[in-house]
């Protein structure tokens, strides 16, 4: 079906696919190695029930969701002494208490 989507890069599927044994949702996964796909997953045999195991990356524990790739807020134009003195200032210490650094 066309309006099928990849459950770990929400792209479009096409006929390279497999689905999770852990969630059952469909992703992208070469089928062959002398043909170019993309890959959302892995497979592997199980060596307890002898059988060909697939999992997607979000089950796999390899895939992070988009918001949370980014930990850190991009700061333009400003040097590392820009960046300190901006937390000095938002990070008052208290006050009467004796430095120990």
């Amino acid at each position: 079906m066309p309006d099928d989507l990849c459950m770990v890069c929400n792209e479009p599927l096409t006929e390279n696919r497999a689905t999770c044994n852990q969630c059952g949702a469909d992703f992208h996964f070469a089928l062959r190695t002398d043909v170019p796909a993309k890959d959302c997953g892995d497979a592997w045999i199980d060596d307890e029930v002898q059988a060909l195991v697939f999992g997607c990356n979000r089950c796999l524990g390899k895939a992070v969701p988009e918001a949370e790739r980014r930990r850190y807020a991009r700061r333009e134009n400003a040097g590392a002494r820009t960046v300190a003195r901006a937390r000095r200032v938002r990070t008052p210490r208290s006050q009467g208490g004796s430095n120990a650094s």
